[in-house]
């Protein structure tokens, strides 16, 4: 009797064993859930039609990061550096005159969880990220087309328009005086070759409370003294916008010295309309 009860036991663990051999998932993974997968995609979407291109897409915690495409489309891929990383991370999506948004989404091992959180099994975003804007940048220039020969002592008007789509923001021009706008940049279209000009000597900034009721700043200044070689060109206005919505490091990641008036200010994301015109020899 003891024999049989044995051989009854070593068989329910023998049992056993095989049901534990096949039971080697976890079970996140189960439901439709999968990892194992180093990349995740979406799209963003812009709203008033403007340009998809350009939208800074930041993971905050990994400095991991990426920028739309021309369709709004984008790829983060997981730096092999953090093979050991678990938890859930917020994905942020910037352009400084839009509001910000953001999706959520799953890591194991330092891998993407498709099914998790914003991803779907495919590893895409489950909807399309579609940003509002709140302030609305328009650029003009007077005249538009200038020739060098016989313009040379023409004084150009470059205006600033800016306007809310609903509240107030705080726009801030630095280096002007306030009334005027001074700092500018002139990007040739063609060659992508830039140029950066200070109409005025000072350090001084202003504040300006926008609303929805437009406000203008402008800069008139003689060809001569900007004295740009013959091209088409966009004129881009310095200026900042105070936010308090924003990521700690969110804008420095992007580049050296974002928010300082040089080369890598043009590398923040910022929508404008206008602000083309063209110079030519004759």
């Amino acid at each position: 009797m003891k024999k049989l009860a044995f051989y009854c036991f070593i068989l329910i663990v023998f049992t056993l064993s095989l049901f534990c051999l096949g039971c080697t998932g976890n079970p996140i993974d189960s439901g439709g859930i999968s990892s194992g997968q180093s990349q995740m995609i979406g799209k963003v979407q812009l709203e008033n039609g403007h340009n998809r291109e350009g939208v800074y897409v930041w993971m905050r915690d990994f400095d991991l990061n990426a920028f739309t495409t021309e369709d709004g489309s984008f790829s983060l891929t997981w730096p092999s550096g953090f093979s050991n990383v678990t938890g859930i991370f917020r994905v942020y999506f910037f352009v400084a005159n839009y509001q910000l948004d953001s999706v959520n989404v799953a890591v194991r091992e330092g891998e993407f969880l498709y099914g998790q959180e914003g991803l779907n099994t495919n590893g895409e975003l489950r909807q399309t990220v579609r940003l509002k804007q709140f302030l609305e940048v328009s650029a003009d220039v007077s005249p538009e087309i200038v020739t060098r020969l016989n313009y040379i002592d023409v004084t150009m008007t470059f205006s600033l328009g800016l306007r809310t789509l609903n509240g107030v923001s705080t726009v801030v021009l630095p280096n002007t005086t306030p009334g005027f706008l001074s700092s500018v940049f002139f990007k040739n279209t063609e060659t992508g070759e830039l140029f950066i000009f200070k109409g005025l000597p000072v350090t001084t900034e202003e504040e300006i409370p926008v609303g929805q009721t437009r406000i203008v700043r402008k800069m008139n200044v003689v060809f001569s003294r900007i004295n740009l070689p013959a091209g088409k060109y966009l004129f881009i206005p310095y200026i900042l916008v105070k936010r308090k919505d924003l990521p700690e490091d969110l804008v420095n990641s992007i580049a050296l010295n974002t928010l300082a008036f040089g080369p890598n200010y043009l590398k923040l994301p910022f929508k404008r309309d206008g602000g083309e015109f063209e110079v030519r020899e004759w």
